[in-house]
């Protein structure tokens, strides 16, 4: 355990930027150790009245187990008003039986979880890095996407549909959605460490010759699953998927998948990707989606490059210059802006569920914290009118109340709880 001791003053204002779900502020870890500012205090915890942080985790029934955690996301997956958990365990099964396993705990309500019993199949959360939920079938529950691999063992991508409503639980449909291709190439039954395996032996060996060197040795291309972005590339209201490979030594093209809809995913790379570009060859991590010319159209920004001990080490450069996707089309958006303030809820709405549109036209945004790996999208949603030139809207809050409202085209609103 790191005592707070171990923490510079200089530190107060970094932020820790877990992988996935949670953004918590290091001041108050460091308030035994740091001067306040002028005119600050901390709660009076004298007398009856106390103000505090309590580590609770062993009397709320999340405790006991022993993992090597990565990354977490809060998310109602059940639709009982409440936030449920999603913890990721990248086990890399080195050891043996028992190994760890990514878990997702349910929220009695009161803040007490309980291993929920989803029919998760333990190779579905094999060395997991990230999780992260979003609605890919626009039916009104968060599915979730767990990214496998980064620097512990093979890379897959799987996609696990929420059936609880179906009493199926969470359901592999990696392969009808299209996704089975994403995965880390085995060269031969003992070829399980992407980070120290023959494959990466042979592919070290293969890029001597040049960016072909791969094609050449007849290995394919190396795909890895280190940044996970998930957004509306086309406001339709099906989320898609961008993947990052993040690998320091093995730059290699990120992946874009297109949600076609019906529940089925489909590369698009080639839709942001110019084939002739000098900058195919990434190393992507932080993704994060928004409109940021208010035009009505989503774009979306990609955070690249390698990593400073790898450079240090190698004495080489694996830095990047980052790229923004901005939508180019002749079509006309007809769009609307919503953001949310809590009340009762927390002032971030964190947690609130939109339903905009009616029948089959109705569509989903959720307000997370974050999406994806390390990275925030935009709490400013994009409405989508269609044809139409307002749309009913229902917002659910965190604290179980209702808001119903009418949008028109154009319009940017502010709703306060």
């Amino acid at each position: 355990m790191i005592s707070p001791s171990c923490f510079t003053p200089e530190r107060v204002t970094l932020f820790l930027m877990l992988s996935v779900g949670l953004i918590l502020p290091l001041a108050s870890v460091m308030a035994q150790t740091t001067d306040l500012p002028t005119g600050a205090a901390f709660p009076n915890n004298s007398g009856a009245f106390v103000d505090s942080y309590d580590q609770v985790a062993d009397t709320r029934g999340l405790d006991g187990v022993l993992g090597y955690g990565r990354g977490t996301a809060f998310a109602d997956i059940d639709s009982d008003g409440d936030d449920d958990l999603f913890v990721g365990d990248t086990d890399g099964r080195f050891f043996g039986a028992p190994y760890g396993m990514s878990m997702i705990y349910v929220n009695d309500g009161s803040g007490n979880f309980v291993p929920g019993e989803f029919n998760l199949d333990p190779a579905d959360f094999h060395a997991t890095w990230v999780g992260s939920f979003a609605d890919y079938d626009n039916d009104g529950d968060p599915d979730l996407m767990v990214g496998n691999g980064g620097y512990t063992a093979s890379s897959s991508l799987v996609l696990l549909e929420n059936r609880i409503n179906q009493n199926q639980g969470f359901v592999n449909v990696t392969r009808t959605a299209g996704l089975d291709s994403i995965n880390h190439v085995k060269l031969s039954p003992t070829d399980t460490n992407p980070m120290g395996n023959e494959g990466r032996l042979a592919r070290r060996q293969a890029r001597l010759n040049g960016p072909a060197g791969e094609e050449d040795a007849g290995i394919l291309p190396y795909e890895n699953t280190m940044g996970l972005g998930v957004g509306d590339f086309y406001d339709d209201g099906f989320p898609d998927i961008v993947i990052g490979t993040g690998e320091p030594e093995f730059v290699a093209a990120d992946i874009f998948l297109c949600n076609l809809g019906q529940r089925r995913f489909q590369r698009c790379t080639d839709k942001f990707i110019d084939p002739d570009s000098d900058h195919i060859m990434t190393r992507g991590h932080g993704a994060a989606f928004a409109d940021v010319n208010r035009d009505g159209f989503t774009d979306f920004y990609f955070n690249l490059g390698g990593h400073p001990n790898f450079d240090f080490a190698r004495k080489t450069e694996s830095r990047e210059t980052n790229k923004l996707f901005m939508r180019q089309t002749e079509a006309t958006a007809n769009a609307a802006w919503l953001t949310l303030s809590g009340t009762n809820s927390n002032p971030d709405a964190i947690g609130a569920r939109i339903r905009y549109g009616e029948g089959d036209l109705a569509r989903y945004h959720y307000v997370r914290s974050t999406q994806g790996f390390q990275s925030q999208n935009s709490m400013t949603l994009v409405i989508q009118l269609g044809d139409q030139e307002t749309v009913p809207v229902f917002i659910d809050w965190p604290s179980g109340t209702t808001t119903e409202l009418t949008i028109a085209t154009g319009e940017y609103r502010n709703v306060v709880e």
